[in-house]
């Protein structure tokens, strides 16, 4: 392919820098190696993902950190190939390794696998063979591309997870090559693809990286910079041989070498780079979420280095005799770093360092090896009798000689110097002294003593105050009254000393503690502050009041940094940062800080560290947060599988990591809850520094778990990660049971209700049946009753006639006869009804009993009255009711009598819807007892059918019409004399009713 085909180009500027800078002071940093779990130190590559955690490509696997645990995978987790060489993360997330044996893998959602066209990629494939997968890329049309070279050649192939890779026609032959090497122009372009080839001893071919309108790319120790849109090239030649590039998110160009690692800031080759690890075999560089950097090497592991703002200045390794570096002082043009070992550390705005032994500067006058430093107009003074100050450009100690007068002491400033572990010497500033023998505080003016017997431990002259410190409280003297002395802190028995004293620029002070964090102290309050409103220690060793009012605090956990604001001179708000290793700090134990040069300086156990002070403003993301685990009774599930079990499947346990690489000790990074669909979304939060949760015994129901993470400045995820599960309940507790059983229930008691319903309507149909049977047959009965009267009337009547005929008497006959009649028809009509009218009645009476008295002339005479109030025609009565009682009188009561017998019938009203019947005669009585419920009397020797019938007929109607209301009584007229009289009640009853 000829280069034409090719664009060019052709702008080329170089600039050769050939020997740069000496090396800058290395950050702080924190080394991972074969010890901390790395399967090897020979580390190719590194990337971070979306989740932040950080991958590692190896030559014996590809290793996963997420700030707790190192965890490798290999071929038996479905790599193609345990030595990968390069990382690439795709705009879907997906990570791709190249590997040593001409393959690809890839990672998706938790899982690793071969790439499916591998076998067209290696020696399987006649056309790639002695070719070399050499890096990925993706465009910006979101478009993979993998590289492979030869020795003579160059391949470029654009590829996808699902298809075969389709090779582009990029193939120069080794002469072309050869051309454009020579000429320096060793970048082409493809498809908006740029990528850069060299010679070493083989072909080398590497896509550029791309940022803004730049691409950058090297060949061998030559860096180049070339504008997108004017062609123009920029170059730089290093002193070693460049392995990878990275641009991290404040515009930094890293440059990642053989031996060391550059940092051009803005990514401008203009300027002079920094230098760091010049010692080190540097592979690749990045930054992850959080701003810290990681550095991969080729035979030192990986490093953690948590941010270049924080420079190690001095680590014990510079001087073996260096103990922990205890105290500072400022000079204009040197800061002075103390040490436990008689030391003196100094350093000048050049960088320079010195280290002076103090042994020999103050011989045997030293006793102590821990030396305490003041800064008194622009003299360090060390202990009682030694002083630095500048000269030239040097420092220049001298030794105070041994005074012979207090005066001679005279040191303007509030310190306290060593001069033996048993007797120490505090100046407090205005020409007197303060002198603390064996312990015990006196004070020596013209004219008093200072009775003062505590441990003095610091003190802080305000205008006419001294403040005191002491290891058992704060204590003030006024207006230099040492006669009196006030209290204002008083530790009691608890383990407090007071280790400093400052005063800000509003005129509060502010008091560090040994055990009780830090006080705040004005005409308004005393408060206190301490690890439950946000320290990182109650142990404060040093206070410095910057500038900008900021309280910053020397802790042995770190640094912490409390700004604040007053309303009516309290403390309204506060906000604490805190600073430790994970920062940058060289040590988390910090003795000392102060400020110089434009940066903040911390002496500690460890060494001398500076770094900007505007660091604890810098923003931090929020803390991505995996699921690493979803155990339930002991089974795991993957985060994206489908989350229902059943009710026995309730024993939870959940595996998190909030990937968070800066933390501090002791600290909850957690918080989480269990929202089921019992509660609602207010439910609380629990706080745990664990990174996994367990709960037992679940109750059926759908739950959500949500746990958020805390960053380095304490805010909280804003959405928090939520895992929803399932349990599902026993089938007998689940709805649609509860709803088959619900039917059921309700079929069942359908069904027995309709059971009962059906029995209860057969019990009534029955019992109507049955009562329409009894009436049927009650009426049968009183029918046949009624039937029973005719008979024995008509044989009666019929003898009569009969009576007449023999007698030849016609006309009564023939009367008789037609009276007869009428009464039979009546007799017949009204034997079919129940009830007929009372005229119907009285008048059937009238003719029965004209026709007894026609048989039995001068026997009888009778008589019917009727109440004139009565209705006789609307008013209804049973038929045949009185006949048979008429009868019976005619028969047996008049018989062997010798008068005349009366017969009488009166029909009336009693009481209220009732009605009185009472048939009476004159006859002889009788002697008779009770028969019955009716209370009929009859004869013992002459039981009357038609009585008998009567009665039976009462009982009837009142079972079937009266209700029990009808009553029937015998008796006789008087008592001891002749006579017999009926009585029959029965209801009233209208044909209109």
């Amino acid at each position: 392919m000829s280069l034409n085909k090719f664009k060019i180009v052709l702008g080329f500027l170089v600039l050769i820098v050939s020997q740069l800078k000496g090396q800058d002071y290395d950050p702080h940093y924190i080394q991972y190696s074969v010890l901390e779990g790395l399967p090897s130190s020979e580390v190719y590559d590194l990337e971070v993902d979306s989740l932040n955690q950080l991958w590692i490509s190896t030559d014996r696997g590809v290793c996963l950190y997420n700030g707790y645990d190192f965890k490798t995978f290999t071929t038996e987790d479905g790599l193609a190939d345990n030595c990968n060489f390069e990382i690439f993360r795709d705009s879907k997330n997906r990570m791709w390794f190249n590997g040593y044996n001409q393959t690809l893998s890839i990672y998706r959602i938790g899982e690793f696998k071969p790439y499916q066209f591998n076998s067209l990629i290696g020696n399987n494939s006649k056309a790639n063979q002695g070719r070399w997968v050499v890096d990925v890329y993706e465009n910006d049309n979101k478009e993979l591309f993998y590289s492979m070279v030869s020795s003579r050649s160059i391949a470029l192939f654009k590829f996808n997870e699902e298809s075969i890779p389709v090779g582009l026609d990029i193939d120069l032959s080794s002469d072309s090559l050869d051309i454009l090497i020579k000429t320096k122009q060793n970048i082409l372009e493809y498809d908006n693809v740029p990528f850069s080839f060299y010679r070493v001893n083989w072909l080398n071919f590497v896509f550029a990286l791309s940022h803004k309108d730049r691409d950058y790319y090297y060949n061998k120790n030559e860096l180049f910079e070339r504008d997108s849109n004017t062609g123009e090239i920029k170059s730089q030649i290093l002193d070693h041989k460049v392995e990878k590039l990275f641009v991290d998110s404040d515009n930094n160009l890293w440059v990642c070498t053989l031996k060391g690692l550059y940092c051009y800031p803005q990514a401008d080759l203009s300027v002079s780079p920094k230098y760091y690890f010049s010692e080190l075999s540097i592979s690749s560089i990045v930054e992850d979420l959080e701003g810290n950097y990681w550095m991969s090497t080729n035979d030192a592991g990986i490093f953690f280095i948590p941010s270049f703002e924080f420079t190690n200045v001095i680590n014990k390794s510079d001087d073996e005799k260096v103990f922990n570096y205890q105290s500072i002082s400022v000079l204009e043009n040197h800061i002075l770093f103390s040490t436990t070992n008689a030391g003196l550390f100094s350093i000048d705005k050049s960088h320079d360092k010195r280290y002076i032994s103090l042994e020999k500067q103050t011989q045997s006058q030293l006793v102590s090896r821990q030396v305490e430093l003041i800064t008194v107009n622009d003299t360090a003074y060390i202990g009682s009798n030694t002083k630095v100050v500048e000269s030239g450009n040097g420092l220049q100690i001298t030794t105070v000689p041994k005074a012979t007068k207090k005066t001679e002491f005279h040191i303007p400033g509030a310190k306290k110097f060593m001069l033996s572990n048993q007797t120490k010497i505090i100046d407090a500033l205005s020409g007197f002294y303060v002198y603390n023998h064996d312990g015990v505080l006196t004070f020596e003016s013209k004219t008093s003593k200072f009775p003062f017997t505590e441990r003095v431990t610091c003190i802080l002259e305000v205008g006419d105050d001294i403040w005191i410190g002491s290891i058992s409280g704060l204590f003030k003297v006024e207006n230099y009254e040492y006669e009196r002395i006030e209290e204002i802190l008083r530790f009691g028995k608890s383990f407090e000393r007071i280790s400093d004293i400052k005063i800000d620029h509003y005129n509060n002070l502010w008091i560090g503690t040994i055990g009780g964090g830090v006080y705040y102290i004005n005409d308004q309050e005393i408060a206190q502050l301490t690890m439950e409103n946000g320290l990182s220690s109650n142990m404060i060793n040093q206070i410095l009041v910057s500038p900008d009012s900021l309280i910053w605090l020397a802790t042995n956990n770190g640094i912490n940094a409390i700004s604040y604001t007053l309303r009516n001179g309290m403390i309204d708000k506060q906000d604490i940062k805190n600073l430790n290793n994970f920062d940058g700090l060289i040590s988390n134990y910090v003795n000392d800080i102060d400020f110089w040069n434009g940066k903040l300086w911390a002496a500690t156990n460890e060494g001398v560290c500076s770094f900007d002070p505007v660091i604890i403003q810098k923003k931090y993301s929020e803390v991505p947060i995996v699921f690493d685990q979803f155990v339930v009774n002991d089974s795991s599930y993957l985060e994206t599988s489908t989350r229902e079990f059943e009710n026995n499947q309730n024993d939870v346990l959940i595996h998190y990591t909030g990937v968070r690489y800066r933390k501090n000790k002791n600290t909850s990074i957690y918080r989480y809850r269990l929202v089921t669909n019992h509660s609602d979304s207010k439910e609380s939060w629990f706080t745990t520094s664990e990174n996994n949760i367990r709960y037992n015994n679940l109750s059926p129901g759908t739950y959500r778990f949500e746990i958020a993470a805390r960053n380095k400045i304490g805010e909280w995820n804003k959405q928090p990660k939520v895992l929803e599960f399932v349990i599902n309940p026993h089938f007998t507790e689940t709805v649609w049971f509860r709803l088959m059983a619900l039917l059921c229930s309700v079929l069942l008691f359908g069904g027995i209700l309709y059971y009962q319903i059906q029995r209860y309507r057969a019990k009534v149909q029955k019992d109507k049946e049955l009562k329409e049977a009894k009436l049927k047959s009650q009426a049968f009965e009183l029918a046949t009753l009624r039937n029973q009267m005719n008979p024995h009337f008509v044989f009666n009547s019929l003898n009569s006639i009969q009576n007449f005929i023999y007698k030849k008497d016609v006309s009564k006959a023939n009367y008789f006869l037609s009276k007869f009649s009428k009464l039979m028809r009546d007799s017949l009509q009204y034997t079919r009804l129940d009830f007929i009218p009372l005229a119907s009645e009285i008048d059937f009476l009238n003719n029965y009993l004209e026709l007894e008295s026609m048989r039995f002339p001068e026997k009888f005479e009778f008589s019917i009255t009727v109440s004139e109030e009565l209705d006789i025609d609307g008013l209804l009565v049973p038929p045949f009711l009185l006949q048979p009682i008429l009868e019976n009188s005619i028969k047996h009561a008049f018989n062997d009598i010798d008068y005349r017998g009366k017969i009488k019938v009166n029909i009336s009203e009693a009481g209220e819807e009732m009605l009185l019947i009472e048939l009476s005669d004159n006859g002889k009585g009788r002697q008779s007892n009770n028969n019955g419920d009716s209370g009929i009397q009859m004869s013992e020797e002459h039981k009357s059918l038609g009585l008998t019938i009567v009665s039976d007929r009462i009982k009837l109607m009142n079972k079937t019409y009266y209700d029990g209301k009808a009553k029937l009584k015998f008796e006789n007229l008087f008592l001891g004399e002749i006579g017999f009289r009926v009585n029959i009640i029965v209801p009233i009853s209208y044909s209109n009713d």
